[in-house]
């Protein structure tokens, strides 16, 4: 009976097991189908430790980005990087160096996303009793600087809700409030006009 009794649990641990694998992997399918192979985002976003500060972020492959805060908006068009503050008004312009520029969202869906892994996947309860559902994933590729990422995805297991990023720069948090995958964006887009009475301190070589 004793035997039987092992027998029927170590069944069950491996049956877990199995599902557990399976489970988190159906999971990250779903989630490429929608963003693996994009070449465009459009998202809307907040930090998730200072939720007073969101951001909307336009991208494209090939460094091209329009980054838009309360009173700053940060452009490249893949060469030229322009950064102009509302408030001191003047924009300074400088060559766009891969690697030097902040870190924004459309980095982690063209760089960081194709070469990630599942790890484990988990439903947890919010202190306000809701559900969520967490995606653990770490990152294959070194030269990112991120080493493991935490998705909070939606029941349905196809839109990201917020997202966590752990590595170089330490940890970051992300809400998604609003996202588009491969929107059309005009190249107009990532090209910066100066206003008028705005200081200009350029930096190009």
């Amino acid at each position: 009976m004793k035997k039987i009794f092992i027998f029927v649990v170590l069944c069950l641990i491996a049956t877990q097991k199995v599902w557990t694998q399976y489970d988190k992997t159906e999971v990250f399918n779903k989630i490429k189908k929608k963003y693996a192979n994009s070449t465009a985002v459009s998202i809307n976003f907040c930090d998730a430790k200072h939720t007073s500060a969101c951001y909307f972020l336009q991208a494209k492959k090939g460094n091209k980005f329009n980054l838009k805060s309360g009173n700053r908006r940060i452009v490249c068009d893949g060469k030229t990087l322009w950064n102009y503050s509302i408030t001191n008004k003047n924009v300074v312009i400088s060559d766009f160096e891969e690697g030097v520029a902040s870190f924004t969202l459309d980095y982690f869906f063209f760089e960081i996303f194709p070469n990630l892994i599942p790890t484990s996947f988990k439903s947890e309860l919010s202190s306000s009793k809701k559900k969520s559902y967490v995606l653990s994933l770490r990152c294959e590729n070194q030269n990112t600087g991120v080493n493991t990422v935490n998705l909070s995805l939606t029941p349905d297991f196809t839109d990201i809700k917020e997202l966590e990023l752990v590595g170089d720069m330490g940890t970051q948090s992300w809400i998604i409030k609003k996202i588009k995958v491969n929107p059309k964006l005009d190249n107009s887009t990532f090209n910066f006009k100066v206003p008028e009475k705005v200081e200009v301190i350029d930096y190009r070589l």
